[in-house]
């Protein structure tokens, strides 16, 4: 599983199913909605922080997606594949970033993000990037 932060220099934007940009990451894991509000951020160890440095959820290195509880939320596995806690479909991350839900539809695209980001970001929703 890929917890490394995006080596890119630049931003990388994320896209919803219209092309429509929606947010963007920066580098260091810190991640922004379209407005340039700081949603929260991706740390290296698999944490996951909101905007006002809460815990929010953890990457574990199997891909397990931890809740800010501690519970199991579901699972990325390598291959792009999510599931949710009793092991159901949720959708997957394909290689070019390219995101589809459980019925095989494009939801949006996150191209050179890492997958694991990539998919907290549309499947379990912790730090909320959709557009207010």
């Amino acid at each position: 599983m890929m917890l490394a932060v995006p080596s890119a220099s630049a931003a990388q934007k994320i896209y919803n199913n219209s092309g429509a940009v929606i947010g963007r990451i920066d580098a260091d894991g810190t991640v922004y909605d379209v407005r340039s509000v700081r949603l929260g951020q991706f740390k290296s160890d698999g944490t996951i922080v909101n905007n006002s440095s809460w815990i929010v959820g953890k990457i574990e290195r199997d891909g397990t997606v931890l809740g800010e509880n501690g519970m199991k939320l579901g699972k990325i596995r390598k291959d792009g594949v999510v599931m949710d806690q009793r092991g159901f479909y949720l959708g997957k991350v394909a290689q070019d970033g390219t995101v589809s839900d459980m019925s095989s539809f494009v939801i949006g695209k996150a191209k050179d993000v890492p997958t694991a980001y990539t998919a907290i970001l549309f499947f379990f929703k912790m730090l909320d990037i959709r557009p207010k």
